[in-house]
């Protein structure tokens, strides 16, 4: 898998099965457990095959299954839902990235005792990765949404998953991608900027690195030459300076930006 080794896939899921026959039959001393598992899912969803995301879901339905049946050494655990939806925020386009939020939000109606693990923040921000990817042209407001309602759901206690620094710099990305006319765009940059801005206000959590350079990156995409997007960076930058978030990836923004 480490090596892109043609089809690792199919040869990881081969190896399984056969681990699985030997085993049924005596002769293996080693059945495979949920860490195999999320491997074989884990090498499904690096594949860029067709068909990918699907077979790598397939392998955990079986697992959440084998879990309902009292199968606690293949029950799906946190590192499954994650892999899964990673799978599905590779293959985003053409509803992939639908897929990823319709499976996250099944897990999340579920409880923990059934699920078989609390969920996480993690979760949410893969999400929102496979909406930035998919180039929906609603994008920027699916992913505002989801941040708005974990925020309600946290502030409220309905919930106790907080938004993290991931979590708004994702939705910043988003908006980085945003398609479409002037109007579209100037909205997509005013949700980046308000983002950030909701974030820098925040107690335990601030912009780092990725959430300036990804601010940057949206201005540049979005924002027409001028006199304003000038002074917008060299405030964004002067700020990030005094922070101490400059790394090359800023630095790259920047010279894109500026």
């Amino acid at each position: 898998i480490r090596n892109n080794v043609p089809d690792a896939p199919q040869k990881a899921e081969a190896t399984v099965d056969r681990m699985l026959k030997l085993y049924a039959k005596g002769l293996g001393h080693v059945r495979p457990t949920k860490v195999i598992f999320n491997v074989l899912m884990h090498s499904w969803s690096r594949s860029n095959k067709q068909g990918s995301a699907e077979k790598a879901e397939d392998i955990f339905r079986w697992m959440e299954a084998q879990g309902r049946a009292g199968d606690s050494l293949v029950q799906p655990n946190a590192v499954s839902l994650c892999t899964v939806l990673n799978a599905w925020a590779n293959h985003a386009e053409n509803g992939g990235a639908e897929r990823a939020r319709r499976i996250w939000e099944h897990a999340a109606l579920v409880s923990d005792g059934i699920r078989g693990f609390p969920m996480s923040i993690a979760m949410a921000n893969i999400v929102i990765k496979a909406i930035a990817r998919s180039k929906d042209p609603t994008a920027v407001e699916q992913a505002e949404d989801i941040l708005v309602r974990l925020e309600e759901d946290f502030r409220s206690g309905k919930c106790n998953i907080k938004p993290d620094v991931k979590t708004y710099s994702s939705v910043i990305n988003a908006c980085a991608y945003c398609t479409g006319d002037s109007t579209k765009q100037d909205m997509a940059l005013q949700t980046a900027l308000r983002t950030l801005d909701k974030l820098r206000h925040l107690e335990d959590e601030q912009p780092n690195n990725i959430t300036y350079g990804t601010v940057l990156k949206a201005i540049q995409r979005l924002m027409p030459i001028s006199d304003e997007r000038e002074a917008l960076v060299r405030e964004l930058f002067d700020r990030c300076c005094d922070e101490g978030h400059v790394d090359q990836f800023v630095v790259t923004q920047i010279r894109n930006a500026s």
